[in-house]
């Protein structure tokens, strides 16, 4: 508990003392959740399309789930004269998902990567730091953990997709289970490498010193790895019900709301950077 007090002492105070980088901080995460929230919504309006064509063909032949499932077992074809547009418009959905997280990932990756990269210098205070090598060196070590959290995320989300589609493609709902626990461990482990990012060699013995880095702080330290993760999702639940309580209510208090959002967002990394660095011996 006493350790939890001293990390939130200290992330309050390398803001209080860092005052422009928090600022620029808050500007490049405001344009991040701006990009990723128009990139969500033009690619959402695309995939529910697809998916309201599927419901509106299956309304069409009055056809029911239970239904469905014996005729499919019976091998006849429950699904009208054109079964085919069921996957035609769920590989449809695939495609976009796919190209949503593939833009998703270049912007997250860029503007997420200078975010964490002015953090880990605000933090250490590494004056020499700010270089362009540096920077490049830095986002390209954020590309290969937000490579692996994008796929994970494409794959939890695909699989997903096969559930809702369960009863027209034959996809089993209990095999999510395993995948989903299988990701929640590695988005773990994963969320915990990034403040570690600076440690990274690349070279074979260097990534797998890393991994056991992670992997010994993730296990050793799970008691305040989960009290942090604890602190920012109740942070970011709190401060994102406040953005949809405002919603309707007044533009002026919806407008405040977004920016403790986004305020919130870079605390939480400020924060979640020094409790795994003083973990692992800052």
């Amino acid at each position: 508990m006493n350790s939890t007090i001293v990390n939130l002492k200290s992330s309050f105070s390398i803001i209080k003392n860092n005052k422009i980088i928090f600022l620029l901080l808050f500007f490049l995460q405001l344009i991040l959740l701006i990009s990723l929230t128009f990139l969500g919504s033009y690619y959402s309006i695309i995939i529910l399309s697809s998916s309201k064509d599927i419901i509106e063909y299956m309304e069409s032949i009055n056809s029911n789930l239970e239904r469905a499932k014996v005729e499919i077992l019976q091998e006849k074809i429950p699904l009208g004269n054109n079964p085919e547009m069921i996957s035609q418009n769920y590989e449809v959905i695939l495609h976009n998902i796919l190209k949503l997280f593939l833009f998703a990932f270049l912007i997250f990756t860029l503007l997420n990567g200078l975010v964490w990269f002015l953090i880990s210098n605000m933090v250490k205070k590494t004056k020499k730091g700010f270089s362009a090598k540096n920077i490049l060196s830095f986002v390209l070590k954020f590309a290969i953990v937000g490579l692996i959290l994008f796929l994970l995320s494409y794959f939890l989300i695909s699989n997903l997709m096969k559930i809702v589609f369960n009863a027209f493609l034959e996809t089993d709902p209990l095999s999510f289970i395993p995948l989903f626990v299988l990701s929640l461990i590695l988005f773990y482990f994963v969320y915990v490498s990034i403040p570690l990012i600076n440690n990274i060699k690349l070279d074979k013995k260097g990534i797998k010193r890393f991994v056991k880095e992670v992997f010994s702080i993730g296990t050793k330290k799970f008691v305040p790895v989960i009290t942090s993760y604890l602190i920012i999702i109740f942070s970011v639940i709190l401060s994102s019900y406040l953005v949809f309580y405002f919603l309707e209510l007044n533009l002026v208090l919806l407008l405040l709301s977004l920016l403790l959002l986004v305020e919130i967002l870079i605390w939480t990394k400020i924060y979640f950077y020094i409790v795994i660095n003083n973990l692992n011996g800052f």
